[in-house]
């Protein structure tokens, strides 16, 4: 288990860039899913339901709609960068990116949930 000073340590050099190598693997070592405390507290800003995180089969099936180019958001913007996670509405018709573990909460960023 890493100490909470090394994790500042870390975090410190790579906020700062002085490590590109570092900040790559500090971000897929330490990347998670939202946390539920949080999670409660965010809504989606379209109808304003609740939020849960997205299951590794949907990002990985969003990934490769992305990759095909056949991913659009809302605003009808072809996704072109793959997102590390995300969040969905209960009632599962909008999907919000998280990439570098800041999830995207604008309207015309969400994502249809694909057929």
């Amino acid at each position: 288990m890493i100490s909470i000073a090394s994790k500042r340590s870390l975090l410190s050099r790579v906020r700062t860039g002085a490590d590109a190598q570092l900040s790559q693997i500090f971000l897929n070592e330490y990347k998670s899913v939202i946390d539920e405390r949080f999670l409660a507290l965010m809504r989606c800003p379209i109808d304003g339901s609740e939020l849960a995180n997205a299951d590794s089969g949907l990002v990985q099936k969003l990934n490769q709609l992305i990759e095909a180019g056949e991913l659009r958001d809302r605003a009808d913007q072809r996704i072109e960068d793959p997102i590390d996670e995300a969040l969905v509405t209960i009632d599962q018709k909008n999907i919000y990116p998280i990439r570098g573990g800041i999830p995207s909460l604008i309207g015309d960023e969400a994502i249809a949930f694909p057929p």
